[in-house]
């Protein structure tokens, strides 16, 4: 996801808000195409029902969704793990020339 020239300028706390703002939004419009599906299951009317290339891009949407959220979840967890590593680095320091 590349975000817009208006996000970047906004303090990180309304960027939280924002994104989820966007993902709720998204989920919703999943949550009603997945009613949809159910909807349609009984229909006899075929262009009420979902093409084959309808529900191969649906699902390629959802994997490249979850793809990239597990890039980026992968990517935080490496950099949270980062920081605790040098911040134990600046204690045992801090620590040992407190005893020097």
């Amino acid at each position: 996801m590349q975000m817009s020239h208006s996000l970047t300028n906004k303090p990180s706390g309304y960027l939280i808000s924002d994104i989820f703002n966007e993902a709720g939004q998204a989920f919703t419009r999943m949550g009603a195409l997945t009613s949809s599906l159910k909807d349609n299951s009984n229909s006899t009317n075929v262009s009420s029902k979902w093409s084959q290339t309808d529900i191969d891009r649906f699902y390629n949407a959802v994997k490249k969704f979850s793809m990239e959220l597990n890039g980026i979840c992968t990517s935080i967890d490496n950099k949270v793990k980062e920081d605790i590593h040098m911040n134990v680095e600046r204690n045992i320091l801090a620590v040992s020339m407190n005893f020097s």
